[in-house]
């Protein structure tokens, strides 16, 4: 059965167990926890935990912002903490964001772009040893906004517990946001579900058209999925930062997915 679920910075403005009782309303198990402001440290993740346990919530991923290429030589620390967050949620992949440039402005086998493999090799070897992936967000102004070279990325690393988000990127039009996600599909590990404009977010169900052709992609992918994938379609952000829009949206997501 597809899994669906909600990133929990949908909803900055609710807290903890405000947002596990409307992950329940809507009947879906997964959330993905940003740690921004729900989960910033070890300990609290040991208590979020604990509250998604006891009403059969599960930790889709870590939505972290660990920024790889930022730290310079001290980056093991930072992922570290994150790593020890996402061990205490039980969470099986951490999302990672991938530098702070665009890929057009990072050539391939640049001194910095070889700095950048090498710590994602250790960060990757890191995070195997605890049983855990690292995902990239595929996201404008980073090292994976282009498919190809999020790719290149992932591959030059030679890890093989490193994958990949999908999410529609506004400026890409509706064939290329459909080309990446084909390409993504031997990396892909969750996807990032929402109706973004350039003036905010909208519905789903005004974009229901679209992620049917989008999910088509990788439809006999998700029937026979092996253990590495597992993937999780998680709405991320709604219309007004409401619940309302919310609800409304998972209904759109189950009837796209055929999910009773």
């Amino acid at each position: 059965m597809k899994k669906i679920g909600l990133n929990s910075v949908t909803f900055r403005q609710l807290n903890v167990e405000e947002i596990i009782n409307l992950v329940k309303e809507v009947n879906i198990k997964h959330i993905e926890w940003g740690t921004d402001i729900h989960v910033p440290n070890s300990n609290r993740a040991k208590e979020v935990y604990a509250l998604c346990k006891k009403e059969g919530i599960l930790c889709s991923s870590l939505g972290s912002y660990y920024r790889l290429g930022t730290y310079g030589k001290d980056y093991e620390k930072p992922f570290r903490e994150y790593l020890e967050i996402a061990k205490e949620l039980k969470a099986k992949t951490i999302r990672i964001w991938a530098y702070n440039q665009s890929s057009l402005d990072v050539k391939r086998n640049s001194d910095i772009y070889l700095e950048i493999i090498n710590e994602l090799k250790d960060i990757a070897d890191i995070a195997k040893k605890e049983g855990i992936s690292v995902s990239f967000e595929h996201h404008q102004k980073t090292l994976t906004d282009h498919a190809h070279r999020a790719i290149e990325l992932i591959e030059d690393s030679g890890s093989n517990n490193v994958f990949m988000y999908w999410q529609v990127q506004v400026p890409l039009t509706f064939e290329e946001n459909r080309q990446a996600l084909r390409l993504f599909i031997p990396y892909l590990k969750r996807l990032h579900i929402c109706h973004q404009t350039p003036a905010g977010y909208l519905a789903l169900k005004d974009l229901k058209e679209d992620f049917s052709k989008y999910f088509a992609e990788i439809d006999d992918v998700d029937k026979n999925l092996d253990k590495d994938h597992d993937l999780v379609y998680l709405i991320e952000f709604v219309q007004d930062a409401k619940v309302e829009a919310f609800v409304e949206d998972i209904k759109v997501l189950k009837d796209l997915l055929d999910i009773k």
